[in-house]
């Protein structure tokens, strides 16, 4: 039960977020209720229920009373830090303290461990939405310089490989990175989605149609290999901005659109309810680009530290 509450509040959350970065959303906006809620997730509403209390506390959410309604309370990051974020950010320092980090020195400790390099990502992949998405994250999460690349062009981009710091692509193409990785002698990470965010698709191909929404024909391609076998596949529809129709997608209905597609359009369509698409990678991607990039600059900031300078055979810019 536990679990199921934390997989809703992170839907949710995930929604709220992308709804905000994207304009699909506004501060103050009024949610569907628990119970709506809970016939889209197709979970108990007490679940729902406690999901949302749980944004709540973390003051990305707000109930204006009488109404027992909840809303958006503001965008994230920006006003004071509340509930959890509290607790979250002592725990953070108490185990800094445990390691001998002392707290007016821990922002420095951090920066150090993530800024002291400028990472350079190539992203591969066999299509422009992908890439894109690859890219995006790689950058916007984690701080790192990412390029795309096809991975049909790679044998013939071999300065770019051997500038890049780390390969990242997708298990269709793990075989081939994986050669080019060997051979240039690079590190390298297979991307793989939040699975309550596959789960969540997997739930809505079982509930009636559901868009994807690109720019790149390899893509809609590739979508509907990887979905082929799951129950309610027949319900999958891909969109391809240039030879598709977006509006022509019922009004309401469920859409992932990618952010080539949004960039293209200006925003999602406008009758589409469209689905969070921030923040995608599984915990164990983004842990291991983190363990990748904390030992990059830890590296890099220690030989600094020695020698006044980046010293050693680490091929990343100074930041």
């Amino acid at each position: 039960m536990a679990r199921r509450r934390e997989a809703i509040a992170e839907a949710v959350r995930q929604r709220v977020i992308s709804g905000l970065s994207f304009g699909s959303l506004r501060e103050g906006q009024r949610l569907p209720s628990a119970r709506v809620l809970a016939r889209e997730f197709g979970a108990d509403p007490r679940s729902v229920a406690a999901a949302l209390r749980r944004l709540e506390t973390e003051g990305l959410l707000v109930r204006r009373p009488p109404s027992r309604a909840y809303y958006v309370a503001r965008r994230p990051g920006v006003g004071k830090i509340t509930g959890p974020g509290e607790a979250w950010l002592t725990e953070v320092l108490l185990g800094a303290l445990s390691r001998g980090v002392p707290v007016p020195q821990f922002a420095e400790y951090v920066h150090r461990a993530v800024a002291t390099l400028r990472l350079r990502a190539l992203c591969l992949e066999c299509n422009r939405d992908q890439q894109q998405w690859l890219c995006r994250e790689l950058h916007e999460s984690f701080g790192l310089d990412a390029a795309p690349l096809e991975v049909a062009q790679a044998e013939d981009q071999a300065g770019d490989l051997q500038r890049a710091d780390l390969l990242v692509t997708t298990a269709a193409h793990a075989d081939e990175v994986r050669a080019l990785a060997g051979r240039f002698e690079k590190p390298w990470i297979v991307a793989s989605l939040r699975q309550d965010l596959a789960d969540e698709i997997r739930r809505l191909l079982r509930t009636g149609p559901l868009y994807f929404v690109g720019t790149d024909r390899r893509f809609a391609d590739k979508v509907r290999r990887d979905f082929a076998g799951v129950p309610g596949a027949e319900n999958l529809r891909t969109v391809v901005l240039g030879e598709d129709d977006p509006t022509a997608i019922p009004a309401g209905a469920p859409a992932y659109v990618m952010r080539t597609a949004r960039e293209e359009l200006g925003g999602p369509p406008a009758q589409v309810r469209a689905l969070a698409t921030l923040r995608a990678f599984s915990t164990q991607t983004a842990q291991a680009i983190l363990s990748f990039v904390v030992q990059e600059n830890v590296r890099a900031a220690a030989a600094r530290g020695a020698t006044g300078g980046i010293s050693g055979p680490h091929t990343g810019a100074a930041a």
